[in-house]
């Protein structure tokens, strides 16, 4: 009977856990591809900057570049980007 209970419970460990890594792959706005192929942060910040924006920081977040900083507007931003292209993928404000 203990077996049985330690089993079930690590079933409902182990499960809860593989749920947990499964829905953060979902939480990846940017599909995976190789680094090789990313454009470099110092292309990506160019871009932004001749853009009107006002970069602050460059991270990788979500599977994506991520910027914060402020817009033309000097409103606060976090954008999303395509790791190759840096395409804007999502906009937070």
């Amino acid at each position: 009977m203990r077996i049985t209970t330690l089993a079930a419970a690590g079933l409902l460990i182990g499960g809860a856990l593989g749920g947990s890594a499964a829905h953060a792959a979902d939480d990846d706005y940017c599909a995976k591809t190789d680094r090789a192929q990313w454009m470099s942060e110092s292309d990506l910040k160019a871009k932004y900057v001749a853009l009107g924006y006002d970069v602050r920081s460059v991270d990788v977040e979500h599977g994506c570049w991520e910027i914060k900083g402020f817009d033309k507007n000097q409103k606060r931003v976090e954008l999303y980007l395509d790791p190759v292209s840096g395409d804007l993928v999502k906009k937070k404000d």
